[in-house]
Parts: C-alpha cells; sequence; structure tokens
C-alpha cells in the first residue's frame, strides 16, 4: 500500500477526512438536480426520498469537516478541484463512475444506486492523477479508511480517559 493512502498517523487522517470532505461534497450536484426536477405535488414520495438523501450526504459532509476540525485539520470546500464541470468523476472513489446533472429518472437512479453501494471489503487503494487515492469500489470505501481511522482514534482516547482519576464537580 502506498504510504499516502495509509491512515496511520495523525496527517494522512487529517488527509483522508479532507478526501471524504472532497467526495462527499461531490455527491451533492446530482442528487440536488433530480431533487429540483421532481413536483412535490405530483410525486411527494421520490421528492422526499432524494430529499432525504441529499440532507444525508450534506450531513456526511458535516461529519467529515467535524472530525477534521477536531483533529485539527482546516477543512477546504474552495478549492477549483472541488468545483469542476460536469459530468465528472467522483473524486477519491471509484473513478468509473460519472457524474452528471440529470433530472429524477433511470439515469440518475443508476448513478445513485452505484454512488452508495458499498465497496467490497477488499477493495485495493490505488493513487489516482488528483494527487489521492481511490478504491476499487464506491462511495463507502473512500470514506471508510477515516471513519475506521476515527473510530480507533475516539476509542483509544474513550480508553485513555476512563483511565484518568475522576474530578468532583
Amino acid at each position: 500500500m502506498p504510504r499516502e493512502t495509509r491512515t496511520d498517523t495523525l496527517d494522512s487522517l487529517r488527509v483522508h477526512l479532507q478526501w471524504a470532505i472532497e467526495l462527499e461534497h461531490a455527491t451533492l450536484p446530482p442528487y440536488l438536480c433530480a431533487l429540483y426536477s421532481l413536483d412535490p405535488e405530483r410525486n411527494p414520495e421520490a421528492t422526499d426520498v432524494v430529499g432525504s438523501v441529499f440532507a444525508e450526504e450534506m450531513l456526511h459532509l458535516a461529519l467529515a469537516a467535524n472530525l477534521f476540525n477536531a483533529v485539527g485539520g482546516r477543512p477546504r470546500l474552495d478549492m477549483p478541484r472541488m468545483l469542476p464541470p460536469h459530468p465528472r468523476t467522483l473524486p477519491h472513489g471509484d473513478r468509473s463512475l460519472e457524474l452528471s446533472l440529470v433530472p429524477f429518472g433511470a439515469e440518475a437512479l443508476e448513478t445513485f444506486l452505484r454512488l452508495e453501494q458499498p465497496a467490497p471489503p477488499s477493495s485495493t487503494w490505488r493513487p489516482n492523477a488528483a494527487g489521492g487515492a481511490s478504491a476499487t469500489g464506491g462511495e463507502s470505501s473512500s470514506c471508510a479508511t477515516a471513519r475506521t481511522s476515527c473510530t480507533a482514534a475516539f476509542r483509544s482516547d474513550a480508553n485513555a480517559r476512563s483511565s484518568l482519576p475522576r474530578t468532583t464537580r
């Protein structure tokens, strides 16, 4: 595994969290475009589902940014590479997945299914042209390294705190 794709230091965790932010950010325009193409009066169920998934993607971005802040990082949402024209590839994920801005329909649903499909557990990481790394699977694999590392870091921190003497208030 190339050095820059491992999450074994605080700096590498910060890199992976920025990648997670970039990946989550990239998912927003396709969902929002599909959502805005729906008529809530004629198709309230689809509007509710697409709207809730969009909100979840925003939550994922916020969680990644909050974790990044918590480990001393500074989330960047203002880089030109985060605003490329569409269609575009999924950053730090399945590079064969093309994100397009299309109305709600079969093409949008196919994209959403691919976005939400977890990568196989045995995904291999490889450097990509953008200077990051990508997994052979979908979105979930790209964020999994950061999420797993953060979970381990928080468990380690919680274990360390539990061994400290309790103070009275």
